[in-house]
């Protein structure tokens, strides 16, 4: 953290020397301007979205609104506010990239389908989840056609796919594809990889969300033997996952001690003390 601050004196030194000597509007001027990774880096969010904005209107009047330069810098504001939860902020700045970079890169083109993926996100986090759907199947698939089922980007977005699934409540979608994610990603990246375990553990969710607590407790206990070798015991994803273990086996114990209890006999109606006794009393038939 010291080093960010020592970084910002410095850089904030730069711009005030550059804006005096070349004016606020010059080039060289807005391309030290922008602080906002360190303001960010110190958890100064607001001077960030400042810095940032400062540098999207000088572009937009320097170089125009098309400029890539201009696009990075409304991108990136948009981001700020995305990570300041102001999500109403950001999807009006991630609206504006994707149209701008599907009118001049057109729909296939690389920038736009992140830009895309990012909209997609923040309509999630918006829990609009139809829109956020329609907008992260249409990542999928470009990206599939784009770069192939099995490139590392391509399952990046089908993870993405399978967790707004998750958030909708649309669990059998999001069990199809997690299923196909844990068998790819095992065979590409291996069984250990960071990636392969994250899929497993999204599986294992879904599955217990399904109420197949045994298959779910099973999967959460080869995650948690995966975090113990990858993270340690004191990580908190693997005392998070033990937790999870725990918790099904309590349930699934639960359970097999219900099915395993003795069926209590029906009482004699002619019994004392049978509510059915009772009940005829009542009526009458004593």
């Amino acid at each position: 953290m010291k080093k960010y601050a020592e970084a910002l004196d410095l850089q904030e030194k730069v711009v005030q020397l550059q804006t005096t000597l070349l004016g606020e509007q010059h080039m060289d001027t807005i391309a030290v301007v922008n602080l906002e990774g360190t303001y960010y880096q110190l958890g100064r969010y607001a001077d960030a979205l400042s810095s940032e904005q400062k540098v999207m209107e000088l572009r937009k009047k320097l170089l125009g609104a098309e400029h890539p330069d201009t696009i990075a810098a409304i991108a990136e504001v948009g981001y700020i506010h995305y990570k300041m939860q102001s999500y109403m902020e950001a999807l009006a700045l991630q609206e504006e990239v994707t149209d701008l970079l599907t009118i001049l890169l057109g729909t296939a083109h690389p920038d736009t389908i992140t830009a895309m993926a990012n909209l997609a996100e923040t309509y999630h986090m918006r829990e609009r989840y139809s829109v956020a759907i329609d907008l992260q199947e249409t990542v999928v698939e470009r990206q599939t056609r784009l770069l192939g089922a099995e490139h590392l980007d391509t399952l990046e977005s089908l993870s993405n796919l399978s967790v707004i699934y998750y958030s909708a409540e649309m669990y059998l979608e999001a069990l199809n594809l997690e299923e196909k994610m844990v068998a790819k990603c095992t065979e590409l990246l291996g069984p250990e990889h960071e990636t392969t375990i994250l899929v497993q553990s999204n599986l294992a969710h879904t599955l217990e969300q399904l109420g197949r607590h045994s298959d779910a407790c099973n999967l959460f206990n080869q995650v948690a033997t995966k975090q113990m070798h990858t993270l340690g015991p004191d990580h908190p994803d693997t005392k998070k996952t033990l937790s999870k273990v725990t918790k099904l086996q309590n349930i699934r114990t639960t359970a097999a001690d219900e099915e395993s209890a003795p069926v209590p006999a029906l009482q004699d109606p002619t019994k004392p003390g049978s509510i059915f006794r009772h009940l005829m009393q009542f009526m009458g038939f004593d």
